[in-house]
Protein backbone atom coordinates (compact mmCIF):
# COMPACT_ATOMS: atom_id res chain seq x y z
CA UNK A 1 0.00 0.00 0.00
CA UNK A 2 1.37 3.41 -0.97
CA UNK A 3 1.71 6.01 1.78
CA UNK A 4 -0.84 8.82 1.77
CA UNK A 5 1.18 11.41 3.70
CA UNK A 6 4.84 12.45 3.87
CA UNK A 7 5.02 11.18 7.45
CA UNK A 8 3.75 7.77 6.32
CA UNK A 9 6.33 7.71 3.51
CA UNK A 10 9.20 8.12 5.97
CA UNK A 11 7.66 5.83 8.61
CA UNK A 12 7.48 2.97 6.10
CA UNK A 13 11.10 3.21 4.97
CA UNK A 14 13.44 0.48 6.09
CA UNK A 15 16.97 -0.55 5.36
CA UNK A 16 20.14 1.49 5.30
CA UNK A 17 18.69 4.41 3.33
CA UNK A 18 15.91 5.15 5.84
CA UNK A 19 18.21 7.05 8.22
CA UNK A 20 19.63 9.14 5.38
CA UNK A 21 16.18 9.95 3.98
CA UNK A 22 14.84 11.02 7.39
CA UNK A 23 17.93 13.16 8.03
CA UNK A 24 17.69 14.75 4.57
CA UNK A 25 14.04 15.58 5.17
CA UNK A 26 14.95 17.23 8.48
CA UNK A 27 17.72 19.19 6.76
CA UNK A 28 15.38 20.49 4.04
CA UNK A 29 12.75 21.42 6.65
CA UNK A 30 15.35 23.26 8.75
CA UNK A 31 16.73 25.22 5.80
CA UNK A 32 13.34 25.87 4.16
CA UNK A 33 10.80 26.03 7.01
CA UNK A 34 8.43 28.15 4.94
CA UNK A 35 7.92 25.40 2.35
CA UNK A 36 4.94 23.09 2.45
CA UNK A 37 5.38 19.34 2.21
CA UNK A 38 3.03 16.97 0.37
CA UNK A 39 3.19 13.77 -1.62
CA UNK A 40 3.44 14.01 -5.39
CA UNK A 41 4.07 10.99 -7.61
CA UNK A 42 4.26 8.99 -4.37
CA UNK A 43 7.20 10.96 -2.94
CA UNK A 44 7.48 13.80 -0.41
CA UNK A 45 7.84 17.12 -2.22
CA UNK A 46 8.60 20.55 -0.82
CA UNK A 47 6.98 23.61 -2.36
CA UNK A 48 7.56 27.32 -1.88
CA UNK A 49 6.38 29.44 -4.80
CA UNK A 50 6.86 26.36 -6.99
CA UNK A 51 7.73 22.72 -6.36
CA UNK A 52 11.40 22.78 -5.37
CA UNK A 53 12.56 19.49 -3.79
CA UNK A 54 11.67 15.87 -3.40
CA UNK A 55 13.30 13.26 -1.18
CA UNK A 56 13.35 9.84 -2.81
CA UNK A 57 14.77 6.77 -1.09
CA UNK A 58 16.16 4.07 -3.37
CA UNK A 59 17.76 0.74 -2.46
CA UNK A 60 21.37 2.00 -2.51
CA UNK A 61 21.02 5.79 -2.26
CA UNK A 62 18.68 8.68 -1.49
CA UNK A 63 18.07 11.43 -4.02
CA UNK A 64 17.53 15.06 -3.20
CA UNK A 65 15.50 15.74 -6.32
CA UNK A 66 15.78 19.33 -7.57
CA UNK A 67 12.90 20.35 -9.78
CA UNK A 68 14.83 23.31 -11.22
CA UNK A 69 18.17 21.64 -10.76
CA UNK A 70 19.42 22.82 -14.13
CA UNK A 71 19.44 26.31 -12.64
CA UNK A 72 21.49 25.35 -9.56
CA UNK A 73 23.85 22.81 -11.13
CA UNK A 74 26.67 25.37 -10.95
CA UNK A 75 26.70 25.11 -7.15
CA UNK A 76 28.34 21.67 -7.08
CA UNK A 77 29.48 18.91 -9.40
CA UNK A 78 27.43 16.59 -7.16
CA UNK A 79 24.29 17.95 -8.85
CA UNK A 80 23.70 15.23 -11.45
CA UNK A 81 21.36 14.61 -14.35
CA UNK A 82 20.74 15.61 -17.92
CA UNK A 83 17.04 16.34 -18.03
CA UNK A 84 15.64 19.63 -19.25
CA UNK A 85 15.09 20.88 -15.67
CA UNK A 86 15.26 18.01 -13.19
CA UNK A 87 18.54 17.20 -11.43
CA UNK A 88 19.45 15.36 -8.22
CA UNK A 89 22.11 14.92 -5.57
CA UNK A 90 22.77 11.32 -4.51
CA UNK A 91 23.43 10.50 -0.89
CA UNK A 92 24.83 7.03 -0.21
CA UNK A 93 26.06 7.56 3.37
CA UNK A 94 25.28 9.94 6.21
CA UNK A 95 28.62 11.64 5.49
CA UNK A 96 27.19 12.71 2.10
CA UNK A 97 24.72 14.93 3.98
CA UNK A 98 27.22 17.77 4.26
CA UNK A 99 27.83 21.47 3.57
CA UNK A 100 27.58 20.85 -0.17
CA UNK A 101 24.02 19.60 0.25
CA UNK A 102 23.28 22.67 2.38
CA UNK A 103 24.64 24.94 -0.37
CA UNK A 104 22.48 23.22 -2.99
CA UNK A 105 19.38 23.44 -0.79
CA UNK A 106 20.07 27.12 -0.09
CA UNK A 107 20.58 27.89 -3.79
CA UNK A 108 17.33 26.17 -4.75
CA UNK A 109 15.42 27.99 -1.98
CA UNK A 110 16.87 31.34 -3.10
CA UNK A 111 15.96 30.61 -6.71
CA UNK A 112 12.40 29.72 -5.69
CA UNK A 113 12.12 32.99 -3.79
CA UNK A 114 13.74 35.25 -6.39
CA UNK A 115 12.88 33.68 -9.74
CA UNK A 116 10.46 30.76 -9.41
CA UNK A 117 9.81 28.66 -12.47
CA UNK A 118 7.19 25.98 -12.97
CA UNK A 119 8.61 22.61 -13.95
CA UNK A 120 7.10 21.40 -17.18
Amino acid sequence: MKPKTPDAYFEHLDGPMAEIAVALRARVKARAPHMSEALAWGFPCFTGNERTFSVIAHKAHVNLQLFNGNRVAHVSPRVEGTGKQLRHVKLKTMADLDETVDAVIDAAVALDREDPETVR
